[in-house]
């Protein structure tokens, strides 16, 4: 009978020790990508087995920073700063990273003995074992949410807590602890002999390493062991315990760093300001962080260190907060300026560069002066009669952009070559994509004040009439120079068919307006066949060069309707309201015996003009139902002004 209650008693025990488990089955890739996303937004590829660790693998993998490591970030009896220097500090468990809300097991059956608030690591749960007729807590701190209540009887692999941050952590990991102290008051054991100590020093050195070896054990040696560590006595948990030098181990600053670097690289920071440079003394300013991952979408997990701000504080009564955690992808701070000066905001997380601000404050009732400017302009390269976009931005005596503040003086706006024609300034941000260049906002200088600008930005467009280098000059009422651009250079655009027999109608047609809103960036399709929209961009610039009371507007005409040379010819007679004279004879060269009388008179007043028709086939040809091409669109209209002034 004795032998059988042995046996089973053995039983029992082989079964108890064998059984002990992971508090993590499953954990995110240690990779920036995967660690710092919420579990349950983890793709698949981002799940990986939790890798065994044993104190025998410690020192071959104390090196490998990019994987046991970065799972593994504080063992037993190591220190903060370095995380592996076993033996070298008084860290009581270890510390496993993964994502937030990862699932937390119990190692084994159990009573809950603690699961509440605990100074220091917030959330606790602590289990009650028992091994071999003895007691052992595992400890499960830092932890998101609790689902267990006190007292109450848990099995082996069963999901009852979460990962998170709570208390001291900077990042989501599970702090996880076996006490060998038989006090049940006593856990989750803490520091209770050096309570005159801060967390940090205690850990980073060897304080109360004694105390923590009598009633703690390395938990991945107890899982190791399967519970036998527990029997060992302090001289022998030393012994067996590797002892790494911190001489031989990356800091985990280091670590730290190349962490926070792969972070900048797979998410993207935004700050919105809600002024763009300037702010007012003594009134709310503000500005909203936001993050994004590498799939643009709000982040809205812990980041991997701590963001801070730095500031110059005797320029602001109040910024908050200092320390910064995003919140579901975006923080908004405010501060309040109080003194006007040129200050800046500097945005880091944690050593890293990541964002800098500069503003000016200013008094409500403060009016700056002019003393630079700064061009912004595309497209980068400038071809001659090719209107382009131009925003200057004023600055004052200290380099500083003045936006939303009013600027002093008239100024002038002109070119050094007096070649360069500049359409007036725009102040209606609404309808910039509609503003063009025409005979009514044109000039070859702009006089204007800070009434003429969009928030103290001057837009406006200009060209040239010739290809020469040119600068843009700002002077002021007394002439003079306040500011001047680098030198201009204009490129001559081109003809897309060189063979044309217009050419030097073109380029006399394109210094007359004419060119105008039908350039195709750097290059004139001449050989392309005139729509109706085309056709009254042309007779539009014509008659802006002819009369400068006449507005002709441009409304959205079918662009895919083409002109014969006829319809052409009939349109350009309408619009202008040109008499035509009565002939009874038709010249040999131009069929236009199956058109009415009226038309007939119309090509013939050209003839009698001296009107040369150059087909491509024959000259003096005219044929009528032929589709008119922009060369010979340009070309007669070219004609008719050149007559018109004689």
């Amino acid at each position: 009978m004795k032998k059988i209650i042995f046996l089973l008693l053995c039983l029992f025990s082989y079964s108890v020790v064998n059984g002990w488990s992971y508090p993590l089955h499953e954990i995110a890739k240690p990779v920036v990508s995967c660690k710092y996303n919420l579990w349950k937004n983890l793709w698949s590829s981002c799940k990986i087995p939790l890798p065994k660790l044993t104190p025998s693998m410690y020192k071959k993998e104390s090196k490998d920073i990019h994987f046991f490591r970065r799972i593994y970030t504080v063992l037993w009896m190591s220190s903060y700063k370095y995380g592996w220097d076993t033996m070298n500090g008084t860290h009581l468990g270890t510390d496993f990273a993964t994502s937030k809300w990862t699932p937390v097991y119990s190692i084994w059956d159990g009573r809950v003995v603690y699961a509440s608030y605990h100074k220091g690591r917030w959330k606790v749960v602590v289990i009650q074992h028992r091994v071999n007729w003895k007691y052992v807590y595992s400890n499960y701190a830092h932890l998101s949410k609790i689902t267990v209540n006190f007292n109450q009887k848990v099995n082996q692999n069963t999901k009852i807590w979460e990962v998170g941050h709570t208390g001291n952590a900077r990042w989501n990991h599970l702090h996880f602890q076996i006490d060998t102290n038989q006090s049940i008051w006593a856990h989750p054991w803490w520091f209770r002999y050096c309570a005159w100590h801060t967390i940090n020093s205690i850990t980073n050195s060897r304080i109360c390493q004694k105390e923590a070896l009598e009633n703690t054990v390395d938990p991945l040696a107890f899982l190791a062991t399967n519970g036998a560590i527990i029997k060992y006595t302090v001289s022998q948990k030393i012994k067996k315990q590797p002892k790494i030098s911190r001489k031989n181990i990356i800091s985990r600053e280091e670590i730290q760093r190349q962490i926070v670097q792969e972070f900048l690289r797979t998410h993207k920071f935004n700050f919105n300001f809600s002024n763009a440079w300037v702010y007012y003394i003594w009134k709310y300013g503000s500005f909203t962080i936001s993050l994004k991952d590498r799939k643009w979408r709000n982040y809205k997990n812990i980041l991997p260190d701590d963001m801070n701000i730095i500031y110059d504080k005797s320029f602001f009564s109040a910024v908050s907060p200092r320390w910064l955690k995003i919140i579901d992808g975006s923080r908004k701070i405010t501060f309040i300026p109080k003194k006007t000066w040129t200050t800046f905001f500097t945005i880091k997380l944690w050593k890293s560069f990541v964002y800098q601000k500069t503003i000016r404050i200013v008094k409500k009732w403060q009016s700056l002066q002019v003393k630079h400017w700064n061009i912004i302009t595309f497209p980068k390269n400038k071809y001659i009669w090719q209107p382009v976009w131009w925003i200057n931005i004023f600055q004052d005596a200290w380099y500083m952009n003045i936006i939303k503040v009013p600027f002093k003086g008239i100024y002038n706006l002109t070119s050094s070559t007096k070649d360069v024609i500049f359409c007036k300034a725009w102040t209606n941000i609404r309808y910039l994509n509609y503003f063009k260049c025409n005979i009514y906002n044109t000039s070859k200088w702009i006089n204007f004040n800070y009434k003429d600008t969009i928030f103290g930005l001057l837009v406006f467009k200009f060209y040239s009439n010739s290809w020469k280098s040119t600068k843009l000059i700002v002077k002021d009422l007394k002439w003079k120079v306040i500011s001047q651009t680098r030198t201009i250079y204009f490129k001559p655009i081109k003809f897309v068919d060189k063979k044309s027999l217009y050419n030097s109608y073109l380029l006399s047609a394109c210094k007359k307006w004419l060119c105008l809103s039908i350039l195709d960036k750097w290059y004139l399709w001449n050989t392309k066949k005139v729509s109706k929209k085309y056709a009254k961009y042309i007779l539009a610039n014509m008659m802006n060069y002819l009369w400068k009371k006449i507005k002709y507007t441009i409304y959205r005409i079918d662009d895919t309707k083409y002109l014969t040379r006829l319809q052409f010819v009939d349109y350009v007679f309408k619009v202008l309201w040109l008499k035509i004279k009565n002939y009874n004879t038709v010249s040999k060269y131009i069929d236009m015996r199956a058109q009415s009388k009226d038309l007939q008179n119309k090509v013939i007043y050209l003839t009698k003009l001296w009107f040369v028709w150059k087909d491509r086939f024959a000259k003096y040809h005219f044929q009528p139902k032929k589709t008119i091409t922009l060369e010979e669109a340009l070309y007669f209209v070219e004609f008719l002004l050149e007559k018109y002034k004689k």
